[in-house]
C-alpha cells in the first residue's frame, strides 16, 4: 500500500509545481512600458493590438522590426524583445541604445541616418557583447572630433564585433580606420565618403570581398594588394597615382577609379580580366586604352573623359561581342564614351564603333555625332525666319560630286531611308529640285497626335482641339557616296503665314528639331515615357536636337545643335514635359552665346554664354490656380542677394509645330551656374549639395557640411564665439533671407526637400542656399490661410534643424525677425505682389486659348488669375500675424515713419535703402513700414553727393546728432532726417 500512496504524492506534487510556474509565468508577464509615442504605434501595428496593454510574452513573438523613419528617439521598452534577429531603425533620431543590450539574437542592426554625433553619446558600448554580423551607419556624425588625436577615431567600440561580416559607415567623419583591422571576419566594409587618408593594415582583412573607400583622401594603396578575395572594390574621387597594387588582383568583378585624375599609368589593370564592370571617368588614359583588349567579360566602361582619341580597340571587343547586348543571357551593355577628344583630320573618328553602337542599351552619347570638316555641309538660299508670302527654297553644295538628301518631318537625312523610310516619321528625300516653301494651313497634325504618356496621371493625354499651327523644317546633308561619308546636319525652320507678324509678336519662339527616335522612339524617345511599367522615362537620357531661338523681334539669336533631357521629376509623367537643353561640344555648341536675360532685373542680365538652360513645362502645375507660380516667386526677389533661376516666357514648337507655352529658365544646381555668376567661368571648384534626394551630391563632396552641422550640433550656438565661428562658415544674411522667402511664399514640400546649397571649397568658402521649385506657394492646398511659421518651426511637422538651432542665438533671431519685416515692407508687400502677378499674367493672356486648345485644357484662365491674386492680397496680412502668433518674443506690430528731403539724401532701415527705386516705395520723401515691437532696428540717414546730415527730428528720444542709431521700443513713431548741401 505504501507504494501508491508515494506515487500520489509525487504526481501531487508535479501538479502544484506546474501550477506555480504557470502562475508565476503570468505574474511576471507584465505589461510593458514605451516612453517613446511612435515606437509604440508601431509595436502596435506589428501586433496589431492598437488598445490593449502589451505584454512582454508577446514582443517575444517578434523577429524583425522595421522601424525605418518612424521619429523615434526612444528605444525603451524594446528591451523585453528579446528574439529579434533583425532592426532596422534608419532614418530615425536615437538618443541611447542600451536597451538593445538584452537582444542577444540580434545580428542585423541598421542606425543610418540617425545624427549620431558620436558612438559613446549613444551609448554603443553597451551593446558591444551582441553577436552582430551586419552593423549599418550611414550618414551621421561618427568620428573624430575637433581638437582630438588621430589615435582617438571615434569608432573603437566597434571593435569588438569580432563576428561582422558587413559593415558600412559611409558619410561619417572616420579618419582612423585602426579599430576596425582586427575584424578578420568582414566580408563588405563601405567607408565612403568620410576623411581617411591612411588605410594601412588593410590588407589584414583578407576575407573582404566587397570594399568601397570612394570620397576619402587617400594616397597609398599599397595594403590592397593583399586582398586577394576582393570581387568588388570602389576607390572613387581620392588622390592615388599608382595603381599597381591592383595588378594582381584577378578576382576583381567591378573596379571603380572615378576622378583619381592623378594616375600616372592604367597598365596595371590590364590583366584583370575578369572584370565585368570598368569605371575610370577622368582618368587620363590617353594611349594605354589597349589595356582594355584581353577584357572579354566587360558589359560596363566608363570612359569618360578620359582623353581618348583612338576608339579601334573598344570597336575591336564590340566586333567579339563584348560591350553588345545578349538578350539571350540576360546582358545589357553600358558604354559611356563621352568628353574623349575626338580629331576628325578628314576622317570620322568614331567610325569603327559606329556599326555597334546601337547594340548597347545603356550607352552614352544615345546617338553618336557626325563631324564637320569631313563633307562640306548643303547651303540654303534662305536662312530660317517668319514670311508672310511662300517662297522658293535652293540647296546646293560646292562639290558638284556631292549628293544633298533632306527631310521635311524633323528627322535626321538618311540615304538608307530614301526608298525605305524606317517609320512614318521617317522619309528622307534626295534633293533634285527647288523646295516651295509655304503655309501649312490646313495640314493634318502629325507629332502633336503622338501620346507621350502612357500611365495614370493627375493629366491625361489628350489631342489637340484643333489644327495646331506648323512651320516647315527642312533639314540636310551633302553625302559623299565614294568614301561613305557626310556632312553635318544643316537644319532650318521657315513660319509662313500671311498674319505671321502678330502672331507671337511679343514672345521669343524656339524651334526645336529632332530625329523621331530620339523624341518619341520606343526604345529611347524622351518624350515617350512610360511605356512597360515605369511611367518616367529615364530623366538622365540625352539625345541630340537642333534649337533655333528668335527673338522678339524675329532675330536670330542663337542657333545650334545641343543635348536635350527631360526635366523635372513627376512632371515628366504628364503630356507636357520640360526639357534641360545643353551645350556639349561632342554633340555640336560648345557654349550658348546669347543674352538670354538680357531684359531681366537678376544678376542673369550680365551674362553673354550659358552652358545650359530649361524649358520649363506646365504639367504638374496645371491643376493650380495659375501654372507660372514658381517663375512667379522667384523673380519676385529677383534684384536680391538670392541664387534664382531667371525666367522668360516663350512658345515652343517641335519638329515644326505648336508645343505651347513654355518657361525658358537659368538651369541652377550645376557649376556653371556659379562658375558664371561668380567667377567669370574660372574653375573654381564648388560643393553644391541638394537635400533629399538620392544623389544628394550634386558637386564635390559634404564633408564641410557634415562638419558644420555637427558642430552647431555639439556647441552652445549663444557663445558670440560659437556664432561667429558659424558665420565663417555659412552666409548668414543669405541664409536668412532664404527662410523669410520660403516661409513667407508659402514652399510647403520643403524643407530638407526642394533644399539645396553651395560653397567654393576654399579655407573661406561659406555656404549660401539655392532658390528653386516654388510652385506650392500658389497651390490650391497651400493657401494664405496655411501656417508655415508652424510648419518650420514645429518639430512634430516639418522643422528646419540649423534654422532651430541657430534661433537659439539673439543677434540671429533678431536679425530674422527684421529680415522678414524688411521684405513684409518691399518685395512683399501686397501692392508689390500684385503689380509683379499682373505683369506676368498679362504677358501670357494673348497666348492662352492656343495652349488650351494644344493640350486639350478647359480651365478657367481669367477665374484662375482672381484666385491666385485672392490669395496673394491676404497672404502679407496672415504671415505677420502667424509670426506673431508663434513667437512669444513679438508682442506686436508697430508703424515707422521716415521722412527726408529725398533731394538731399535718404533714410535706409536695416537693409532697406528708402529710394523711388525700391520695391513699393512711391515717395521715398515720405515712407512707412510696420515692424515687429521690442526687436531693435537700426535707421540711418545718408546724405547725397554735395549734401551732409544735420539731425534726426521727430516723435521718439534719441541722440538726434549720430548718424546711424539703434531704436529699441514697442511705440510707433515718426523720424526725420535732416540734410544741408557741404558748402553751407
Amino acid at each position: 500500500m505504501q507504494r501508491p500512496i508515494k506515487k500520489s504524492w509525487v504526481f501531487l506534487f508535479l501538479i502544484l509545481s506546474l501550477l506555480a510556474i504557470f502562475t508565476a509565468s503570468i505574474f511576471s508577464d507584465i505589461a510593458v512600458e514605451f516612453n517613446d509615442i511612435n515606437l509604440e504605434v508601431e509595436i502596435r501595428e506589428m501586433l496589431n493590438n492598437y488598445s490593449k496593454p502589451i505584454y512582454r510574452s508577446k514582443l517575444m513573438d517578434l523577429y524583425e522590426l522595421d522601424l525605418s523613419g518612424k521619429h523615434i528617439t526612444d528605444l525603451s521598452g524594446l528591451e523585453h524583445a528579446r528574439n529579434l534577429e533583425i532592426l532596422n531603425l534608419a532614418d530615425n533620431n536615437i538618443k541611447d541604445v542600451s536597451p538593445l543590450s538584452t537582444l542577444t539574437s540580434l545580428h542585423i542592426l541598421n542606425l543610418q541616418n540617425n545624427e549620431i554625433a558620436s558612438l559613446e553619446a549613444i551609448n554603443f558600448d553597451s551593446i558591444n557583447h551582441l553577436n552582430l554580423i551586419e552593423l549599418y551607419l550611414d550618414n551621421n556624425f561618427i568620428g573624430s572630433k575637433e581638437g582630438e588625436s588621430n589615435h582617438d577615431s571615434g569608432i573603437e567600440a566597434i571593435s569588438n564585433y569580432h563576428n561582422i561580416e558587413i559593415l558600412s559607415l559611409n558619410f561619417n567623419f572616420v579618419s582612423n580606420i585602426s579599430p576596425l583591422l582586427n575584424l578578420s571576419k568582414m566580408r563588405v566594409l563601405k567607408l565612403r565618403g568620410n576623411q581617411i587618408h591612411n588605410i594601412d593594415g588593410l590588407g589584414a582583412c583578407s576575407r573582404l570581398e566587397n570594399l568601397d573607400l570612394s570620397r576619402n583622401n587617400i594616397h597609398d594603396i599599397s595594403t590592397i594588394k593583399e586582398l586577394f578575395n576582393l570581387k568588388k572594390l570602389n576607390l572613387r574621387e581620392n588622390d592615388i597615382e599608382d595603381i599597381s597594387p591592383l595588378q594582381n588582383l584577378t578576382q576583381l568583378e567591378y573596379l571603380n577609379l572615378h576622378t583619381n585624375t592623378k594616375i600616372k599609368s592604367v597598365i596595371p589593370i590590364s590583366n584583370l580580366t575578369n572584370l565585368t564592370t570598368l569605371i575610370l571617368r577622368n582618368v587620363p588614359i590617353s594611349g594605354q586604352v589597349w589595356v582594355f583588349k584581353d577584357m572579354e567579360k566587360l558589359s560596363r566602361l566608363n570612359v569618360r573623359n578620359c582623353k581618348i582619341s583612338d576608339f579601334s580597340i573598344i570597336a575591336e571587343l564590340m566586333a567579339k561581342g563584348i560591350l553588345q547586348d545578349n538578350e539571350e543571357n540576360l546582358v545589357f551593355a553600358t558604354i559611356n564614351l563621352r568628353d574623349n577628344e575626338l580629331i576628325v583630320n578628314n576622317n570620322d573618328p568614331l567610325a569603327s564603333i559606329r556599326p555597334y553602337w546601337e547594340n548597347v542599351t545603356n550607352r552614352e552619347p544615345t546617338f553618336l555625332p557626325h563631324f564637320s570638316g569631313l563633307v562640306k555641309a548643303p547651303i540654303f538660299s534662305q536662312k530660317s525666319g517668319f514670311f508672310t508670302d511662300q517662297f522658293t527654297l535652293y540647296l546646293s553644295s560646292e562639290n558638284s560630286g556631292l549628293d544633298i538628301y533632306y527631310t521635311l518631318d524633323g528627322s535626321d537625312p538618311n540615304p538608307d531611308h530614301v526608298h525605305a523610310p524606317k517609320s512614318l516619321y521617317q522619309k528622307t528625300f534626295k534633293y533634285s529640285e527647288p523646295l516651295l516653301i509655304k503655309s501649312r494651313s490646313g495640314d493634318k497634325n502629325i507629332y502633336s497626335t503622338i501620346n507621350t504618356t502612357h500611365g495614370d496621371n493627375a493629366v491625361p493625354y489628350m489631342p489637340p482641339k484643333s489644327e495646331v499651327f506648323k512651320a516647315t523644317v527642312v533639314r540636310a546633308i551633302a553625302y559623299d557616296h565614294e568614301n561613305d561619308t557626310q556632312s553635318e546636319i544643316v537644319t532650318q525652320t521657315y513660319f509662313v503665314d500671311e498674319n505671321i507678324h502678330t502672331l507671337y509678336s511679343t514672345l521669343a519662339v524656339v524651334s526645336l528639331t529632332a530625329d523621331y527616335d530620339a523624341l518619341f522612339g520606343d526604345e529611347f524617345g524622351i518624350l515617350n515615357t512610360g511605356l512597360g511599367e515605369n511611367i518616367y522615362y529615364s530623366p538622365k537620357t540625352r539625345v541630340p536636337a537642333n534649337l533655333e531661338f528668335f527673338e522678339t523681334d524675329r532675330s536670330i539669336g542663337f542657333q545650334g545643335q545641343y543635348e536635350i533631357k527631360l526635366h523635372g521629376n513627376t512632371s515628366v509623367a504628364n503630356p507636357q514635359k520640360g526639357l534641360h537643353v545643353i551645350a556639349n561640344s561632342w554633340v555640336g555648341e560648345e557654349l550658348i552665346q546669347y543674352p538670354i536675360f538680357k531684359d531681366s532685373l537678376s544678376k542673369a542680365n550680365q551674362l553673354t554664354e550659358f552652358k545650359r538652360f530649361i524649358l520649363r513645362a506646365w504639367g504638374t502645375a496645371l491643376n493650380w490656380p495659375v501654372f507660372f507660380s514658381d517663375a512667379y516667386h522667384q523673380t519676385l526677389l529677383a534684384d536680391s542677394d538670392l541664387d534664382i533661376q531667371d525666367y522668360r516666357p516663350v512658345v515652343l514648337f517641335i519638329n515644326g509645330e505648336y508645343w505651347g507655352l513654355y518657361e525658358m529658365r537659368e538651369a541652377i544646381k550645376n557649376l556653371e551656374y556659379f562658375q558664371s555668376h561668380y567667377y567669370n567661368w574660372q574653375p573654381v571648384p564648388l560643393d553644391i549639395l541638394e537635400l533629399g534626394t538620392i544623389d544628394f551630391i550634386d558637386e564635390g563632396d559634404p564633408q564641410h557640411w557634415f562638419a558644420m552641422l555637427k558642430y552647431v550640433e555639439n556647441n552652445d550656438i549663444q557663445d558670440p564665439d560659437v556664432y561667429a565661428y558659424v558665420q565663417s562658415q555659412m552666409d548668414i544674411d543669405n541664409f536668412i533671407l532664404y527662410m523669410a522667402h520660403c516661409v513667407f511664399m508659402g514652399k510647403k514640400d520643403w524643407p530638407i526637400h526642394n533644399e539645396a546649397m553651395w560653397r567654393p571649397r576654399t579655407v573661406d568658402g561659406k555656404w549660401r542656399w539655392i532658390q528653386f521649385d516654388m510652385d506650392q506657394g500658389l497651390r490650391p492646398s497651400v493657401d494664405a490661410m496655411y501656417d508655415m511659421v508652424n510648419h518650420v518651426t514645429n518639430e512634430e511637422i516639418h522643422p528646419h534643424p540649423l534654422f532651430l538651432q541657430l534661433f537659439k542665438n539673439d543677434t540671429f533671431r533678431h536679425l530674422f525677425f527684421n529680415t522678414f519685416a524688411d521684405l513684409s515692407n518691399t518685395y512683399f508687400l501686397t501692392s508689390v505682389e500684385v503689380d509683379h502677378f499682373l505683369a506676368m499674367a498679362n504677358e501670357l493672356d494673348p497666348y492662352i486659348p492656343e495652349f488650351q486648345a494644344r493640350w486639350n485644357y478647359d480651365f478657367d484662365w481669367e477665374e484662375n488669375k482672381a484666385l491666385a491674386l485672392d490669395l496673394i492680397k491676404n497672404r502679407r496680412t496672415r504671415r505677420i500675424s502667424q509670426m506673431l502668433e508663434h513667437f512669444d518674443e513679438l508682442s506686436g506690430v508697430m508703424e515707422v515713419t521716415l521722412l527726408t528731403d529725398a533731394t538731399m539724401g535718404k533714410n535706409a532701415i536695416n537693409s532697406i535703402t528708402i529710394t523711388s527705386d525700391t520695391p513699393g516705395v512711391t515717395d521715398p520723401n515720405y515712407w512707412q513700414g510696420n515692424y515687429f515691437q521690442g526687436i531693435p532696428i537700426n535707421i540711418q540717414a545718408i546724405p547725397n553727393p554735395g549734401y551732409r546730415f544735420v539731425n534726426w527730428e521727430g516723435s521718439i528720444e534719441l541722440d538726434s546728432d549720430l548718424q546711424s542709431i539703434t531704436i529699441h521700443t514697442n511705440q510707433s513713431f515718426s523720424l526725420k532726417a535732416n540734410f544741408e548741401p557741404i558748402n553751407n
